[in-house]
């Protein structure tokens, strides 16, 4: 990860984009918040792609980030992901002052609400956690006033039933604590067989934004029936600034692979092979 207010933080994006690094990731927790020093490098690099690893889900409205993210999908002309994760107690409650409750289903409902303002729909939701508008309220459907696109919305999950639902209804998944030993505790709720994405035939959606091509996946890594694999890219998921150094330097030519100034759980990076 990358912090932009570190100094020779933005000439650091802009040598990781030159040498080709495919993403740059901002984190959040109980700093400086990541969508506006995203919206900085977005102005100061061109082609890589900027993440947050991770917004904290009740932290903003999920209208809120679902706006938030169309904008800077928009200042970074499609390049930007957006990275979720429910956090804990110790941060919503203790920061944000949000009871952390039913993380799961907390995620699902924001994904859905940021799908219905990513397409342009008029926002209505029936939902336990976010029932918009609200019930016995003077709240009105809201069609966004915006401009529908994608968002790739990438999930830190760690939990079965957290995978499983980041396995159904995200792009992406950031693997914050994958262990390669234990690769099939992650990826078997990833690829569960059971699951299936809402048909196109059944959705209400009246405007289909552009979709962004997704990334080859490297052969040999999945079944022909995994939906999920991990992809042969360079990201910067670096968790501490004193790991930051030189684009050039062993920790770089290190990434993805054991070494000592490394840590596993920080460097996975797996997206969607659907």
């Amino acid at each position: 990860m990358i912090e932009p207010r570190m100094p020779g933080a933005v000439e650091f994006a802009v040598a990781a984009e030159s040498i080709g690094v495919a993403s740059l990731w901002v984190p959040e927790v109980w700093g400086y918040d990541a969508l506006t020093g995203l919206a900085y490098l977005a102005a100061k690099t061109s082609s890589i792609e900027l993440g947050t690893f991770v917004v904290q889900l009740g932290s903003r409205s999920p209208a809120m980030l679902a706006t938030s993210a169309l904008s800077l999908e928009v200042l970074s002309s499609g390049r930007f992901i957006l990275g979720i994760g429910t956090s804990g107690p110790r941060v919503m409650e203790g920061w944000h002052g949000v009871r952390f409750r039913k993380p799961v289903q907390t995620t699902r409902e924001t994904i859905e609400i940021i799908r219905t303002v990513s397409r342009g729909d008029r926002l209505e939701h029936a939902g336990e956690i976010y029932p918009l508008p609200l019930p016995d309220s003077r709240g009105a459907a809201l069609r966004p006033l915006v401009r529908p696109d994608h968002v790739p919305i990438y999930v830190a999950a760690m939990g079965p039933q957290n995978l499983r639902l980041t396995g159904e209804a995200a792009d992406g998944w950031l693997g914050n604590a994958f262990i390669p030993e234990a690769a099939e505790v992650f990826l078997g709720p990833l690829n569960s067989s059971t699951w299936s994405r809402p048909s196109p035939s059944n959705s209400t959606t009246t405007t289909t934004p552009p979709t962004r091509p997704r990334a080859a996946t490297p052969t040999g890594t999945r079944s022909p029936s995994a939906r999920w694999a991990p992809v042969a890219r360079t990201s910067i998921t670096m968790p501490s600034p004193d790991w930051v150094t030189d684009p050039r330097s062993t920790w770089w030519r290190s990434y993805g692979k054991p070494a000592s100034t490394t840590r596993p759980a920080e460097r996975c990076h797996w997206i969607s092979a659907a």
